[in-house]
């Protein structure tokens, strides 16, 4: 076989200007040895280190759904954007960059210079707990999509970080799991969403994952990291641990990663100078160390703060161009997946809707975990649709259905019944430190509370640095109802909880670890307790960083900084009849001209730290969507998740959108696709299966390996829509689906100037006419879609998604959209070799609405074959 060669290619990021290179250059040769190894760990939980009149510290935040800012409870006020799976939904890549560059803006504001965002890991199963937050189950959608968020980002001078690197699709033990995956399928889908952004957009920084790959963890894979981030793809930007996630101190700087975080060093620091002066001489480890601190030194220039030292206030900045871009792409991401007997948009003429649902009077706007945020505000969706129909005189009713919280619902702190004093206190609760174990001796620190759930990872005082500590949460509560309420506590240290000054609770002496708290912290515990509605209680609850005892089994030395902060979780609730709930709400239907049942996840169903461990909806969502169904055939069910879920019911009701966590505008957005004010114009950037035996990772997920601590990625490149066209195997829906309000039609494909040939650094146009035949504006997605030449010498997924273009039409509007095929797109990793491949031969083209809904076909020819590395 005669082979052509594509030319050698190396990513490079953006060049610093010339001047602030040399500045750059000269420091790094004033630095001494024990300065260069000090910049190779965090200062503190979100800074590098300042080297004091040299070397400025750069913040980080977290994202990828806003930027929180210093502190994980109850932070400054930030905007809250839709979360990755919904960015994803509306395949709108110019979109993606604004809202890229508002992150940019958002994380300027909170005085950071690096935001920990985008996640770029695949949906590899629907159970995945922090699916919400990648962007889709397909890398080459995933790898386009989070190069405009990093292009965006970094417009603004502020450093993306794409994370996490790599393998990091369950969150099941996900400190200690070894993915074992071969060398094709790491290469096609896990790798490629990273190898797309690299070309197109340059991350100034990368985050290395917990998890082990084929044996060796993240930040010391001489495989990913050393010989195909580093030496193949040619990365010369910075790449950071995941908090915690650093492992031996000489293996990791020689293997790549340049900056443990958080700081002070636990890995690095000492033990790595230690190392440097011990008998062997290495000098690999001292060139290691000095490219190390270089990247940090280029990270700081990068990002505009050379020689600006200190650190303004964060600031929160609610910006009405961040509000309306919000809306404008959390109504972008729904996606319109039933609409029978034309039940959407709801007429304005109707008297009454019935507003039904765990989720219809509480606005989801994310999933839980580090991704969440304290929001500038919330748009509930029983306010926004009322407000949006009061001209219309429409009667919103409201009837709940059933509850979904997995765990007891956190205090009410906004709605006036809980407070610092019974009296005159404002809302919330009062947090004081003290050092010791005990609550004893003078306060270290104290601040006011707006949240019962408390994580303080980045929050111990200073004069508390390297020592225990204790903290005490006081409140006052008043109950909205009287009767049987009940009280839930989960923590990470010995906690006992105090109700009017006597002792109700003490959990002083659990053993045993739960979810909560990235699973560092304990299973909830409960107690019943009788409480009259007007009367204040006293609640104190008291806490304490962790008793060696208390086991961690997934949690080990990659996650000591999870484990040695103080937190707790409180909650309490009234004890209520499930049945009840179901009962009133179908009686509501009945009486309404249309029932809108919002229900789905949350942000504790949906979570970093754990997967889920099942397709249901939680608790009694099922039954009640077909009690409303039932009561009343014209049942729109609206579904908020980040991932794929069982709808026994579908065949029930007449209307179904899917709208995944759209941030703090999720209820103006629902209203306004409901009503029609907007239309649905997403489409769907994962696979809903029928039941999840069906996905290809089922027997091969999260904790499926038992004892060996193993999961096989035996499905290899079948993962998602690959698998299920494949193998013929019938979804619910499939990848790329998506109605409208409207419909379209798509004619005259063809190539641009008839040139159908791919070869090294050529591309093919593929061009199709799109029309709106009705009478509604809206968006189209045209979708291109790549199967395998005949007689491949290996066996490749029936359809694999190559290019995308996303039009809005007017009624009767024609455009013709243009989808660029790359040289990469009939590609695929030829192991024998260890290069990407494009065999001599004719590739079929599909061009179509969904990668079952095909229009058209046209041929794309390699003449000569070609490889490739990067």
């Amino acid at each position: 076989m005669q082979v052509r060669l594509s030319p050698d290619r190396k990513m490079a990021l953006k060049a610093l200007p010339k001047d602030l290179q040399e500045v750059v250059n000269r420091t790094l040769e004033g630095l001494s040895l024990e300065e260069q190894v000090s910049l190779l760990a965090g200062a503190d939980f979100w800074r590098t280190v300042e080297i004091q009149g040299r070397v400025a510290g750069v913040k980080t935040t977290d994202g990828p759904s806003g930027a929180r800012g210093q502190f994980f409870s109850n932070g400054t006020k930030a905007a809250f954007f839709p979360s990755g799976v919904s960015l994803a939904a509306t395949w709108d890549k110019d979109l993606i960059h604004q809202v890229g560059e508002a992150l940019g803006e958002e994380a300027q504001s909170k005085q950071a210079n690096v935001l920990l965002g985008p996640t770029a890991c695949n949906h590899r199963s629907p159970l995945g707990g922090r699916n919400f937050e990648s962007f889709s189950e397909d890398p080459y959608l995933s790898g386009k999509l989070a190069a405009a968020y990093v292009n965006g980002v970094q417009s603004k001078g502020v450093a993306a970080t794409m994370k996490h690197f790599v393998a990091n699709e369950q969150e099941t033990k996900r400190f200690t799991v070894n993915e074992i995956i071969d060398g094709r399928t790491l290469r096609e889908i896990y790798l490629k969403p990273f190898e797309i952004a690299m070309r197109d957009a340059g991350p100034w920084a990368i985050m290395s994952s917990y998890n082990a790959i084929n044996g060796q963890h993240a930040d010391v894979n001489d495989f990913t990291m050393k010989q195909i981030l580093r030496k193949e793809w040619g990365y010369d930007g910075l790449v950071m641990s995941d908090w915690g996630g650093a492992h031996d101190p000489v293996d990791s700087i020689k293997t790549g990663l340049d900056l443990e975080m958080p700081g002070p060093a636990l890995r690095r620091g000492q033990r790595l100078l230690k190392a440097i002066k011990g008998p062997n001489n290495d000098p690999e480890l001292l060139t290691a160390i000095k490219i190390g601190a270089r990247h940090v030194l280029e990270l700081v220039a990068r990002t505009g703060k050379w020689g600006r030292f200190g650190e303004e206030p964060e600031l929160a900045n609610d910006k009405p161009e961040h509000r309306a871009l919000i809306r404008k792409a959390g109504t972008e991401g729904i996606v319109l997946l039933k609409n029978e007997n034309r039940a959407l948009p709801i007429s304005t003429s109707i008297k009454k809707i019935a507003w039904i649902g765990p989720n219809a009077n509480a606005c989801i706007a994310g999933g839980g975990g580090s991704a969440n945020l304290n929001p500038h505000y919330l748009t509930n969706p029983l306010d926004a649709i009322r407000g949006a129909v009061k001209e219309h005189n429409i009667q919103v009713n409201y009837e709940i259905g059933c509850q979904t919280e997995k765990w007891v619902k956190s205090f009410p702190i906004a709605g006036g019944r809980v407070k610092t004093s019974p009296t005159s206190g404002e809302d919330g609760m009062i947090l004081e430190f003290f050092g010791g174990r005990k609550c004893q001796g003078g306060i270290a620190r104290a601040r006011i509370m707006k949240t019962s759930t408390i994580f303080l990872m980045d929050e111990k005082p200073p004069s508390l640095a390297d020592k225990d500590y204790s903290i005490r949460l006081t409140g006052y509560f008043t109950p909205e109802v009287s009767g049987e309420h009940i009280l839930g506590l989960g923590a990470v240290g010995p906690t006992r909880v105090y109700l009017n000054d006597e002792l109700f609770l003490d959990h002083t002496h659990w053993t045993e670890a739960g979810e909560l708290f990235f699973t560092s912290g304990s299973e909830e515990v409960t107690k019943k307790l009788t409480l009259q509605a007007g009367e204040w209680y006293k609640i104190v609850t008291e806490s304490t960083t962790k008793s060696p005892d208390q086991k961690l089994p997934d949690m080990g030395k990659d996650a000591l900084d999870f484990a040695s902060a103080v937190g707790i979780r409180l909650g309490i609730d009234l004890v209520r009849d499930a049945q009840e709930y179901i009962s009133r709400a179908a009686a509501l239907a009945k009486e309404s001209d249309v029932a809108v049942v919002v229900v789905g996840m949350n942000d504790e169903w949906e979570s970093e730290g754990y997967d889920r461990h099942s397709m249901d909806l939680p608790e009694k969502q099922n039954e009640l969507i077909s009690a409303v169904a039932k009561a009343n055939p014209r049942t729109i069910v609206v579904n908020q998740s980040g991932c794929a879920v069982g709808m026994p019911w579908l065949a029930e009701v007449q209307g179904l959108l899917q709208v995944w966590y759209q941030g703090q505008e999720a209820g103006n957005a629902l209203a306004d696709v409901l009503l029609g004010k907007e239309a649905p114009g997403g489409r769907l950037p994962i696979s809903f299966p029928k039941k999840v035996e069906d996905n290809p990772s089922w027997g091969n997920f999260g904790g499926d390996g038992g004892a060996k601590n193993e999961v096989q990625y035996s499905e290899g490149v079948f993962v998602g829509y690959r698998h299920y066209v494949s193998r013929n195997i019938p979804v619910l829906f499939p990848f790329g689906f998506g109605l409208s309000y409207t419909t379209f039609t798509l004619s005259s494909l063809g190539f641009t100037r008839g040139k159908n040939t791919l070869a090294p650094g050529a591309t093919v146009t593929i061009e199709v006419a799109v029309k709106n035949t009705g009478k509604v504006t809206s968006s189209e997605t045209v979708q291109v879609y790549i199967s395998p030449r005949a007689g491949s010498l290996v066996e490749r997924p029936a359809q694999e998604l190559k290019g995308f273009g996303k039009v809005e039409l007017q009624p009767g509007e024609e455009k013709v959209v243009k989808v660029v095929l790359d040289e990469f797109a009939v590609g695929y990793f030829e192991t024998s070799v260890g290069k990407w491949r494009a065999e001599r031969g004719v590739y079929v083209a599909s061009v179509g609405r969904s990668v079952e809904e095909v229009v058209g076909k046209l041929g794309v020819v390699v003449e000569e074959t070609y490889e490739w590395i990067f």
